[in-house]
This record gives structure tokens, C-alpha cells and sequence, in this order.
């Protein structure tokens, strides 16, 4: 019983974890058709250019 009580009693005062931006990484992108050179050159491009 007390155990469940300081369960609950660490559920209310937990704070909310934030995430940041920064280290998440970009798993997977699909595209509606097949890139050609020109746009896989650019995406590359703008994706190296995203600030760390």
C-alpha cells in the first residue's frame, strides 16, 4: 500500500520531459516520385545546411 501511495505521490509531481530539437534526426523520407540528380543534390544541400 505504501509503495502504491509513493507511486502516485511521484506521478503527480513529475515534471514533463522536454526534448531538444536538436538531436533528433530525420529517419526516413518518402517522395510521391523518383528525384533526378539536380533535386537530390539540392535536398542533400538543405538538409547539411539546417543549423546543429
Amino acid at each position: 500500500m505504501i509503495l502504491f501511495v509513493i507511486l502516485v505521490v511521484h506521478i503527480a509531481t513529475a515534471k514533463s520531459v522536454e526534448l531538444d530539437n536538436n538531436t533528433l534526426q530525420i529517419s526516413r523520407m518518402d517522395f510521391n516520385k523518383p528525384l533526378d540528380s539536380l533535386e537530390r543534390k539540392q535536398i542533400l544541400s538543405d538538409l547539411k545546411s539546417i543549423p546543429e
